[in-house]
């Protein structure tokens, strides 16, 4: 055998080397991005059992979310200021899971599952009330996002 022979197997050697490789890391960056989305999918669900703990577990925080939901008006001065911390606890929780999804972290079906959950904030007319008070608080692209879904919720109404 010449070298020519021996230097085109070692091509095909080192070819079919190299595309092993590439077939070992699109394995494992598809492992790596369904790791990423379980761990994503896992914090989401536990901030939301959070803040449905949070509220459940308190009466008096209960009745000021339920109350302050249907007339922001009618709350106390104290109990507007506890409204505006559920309120912003929750909105703050919606805008991780609105970057999670732009970055492709969050799969359609929780995202669809999480605007469904804020379309029916937003039909709250005392939710409403306390985000036309509230000074920008978001991103840019968070607060657009949200303008948009009043501007739907309104439509379904």
């Amino acid at each position: 055998m010449d070298f020519k022979a021996i230097g085109a197997v070692a091509e095909v050697i080192s070819a079919v080397g190299v595309i092993a490789s590439l077939v070992y890391l699109a394995i494992q960056v598809r492992q790596n991005t369904r790791a990423v989305r379980n761990s994503t999918h896992h914090t989401l669900t536990t901030t939301r059992l959070d803040y449905i703990a949070l509220v459940a577990e308190s009466p008096d925080l209960s009745r000021i979310l339920r109350v302050g939901s249907e007339d922001y008006a009618t709350l106390a001065e104290d109990e507007q200021h506890r409204f505006d911390l559920i309120m912003y606890y929750s909105f703050s929780a919606g805008e991780n899971f609105f970057y999670q999804y732009t970055q492709g972290a969050l799969d359609q079906e929780q995202w669809e599952r999480w605007c469904e959950t804020l379309r029916q904030y937003f039909t709250q007319q005392g939710i409403r009330e306390w985000f036309a008070s509230t000074p920008r608080r978001f991103s840019r692209s968070f607060s657009d996002f949200l303008e948009n879904e009043f501007k739907k919720a309104g439509q379904m109404q």
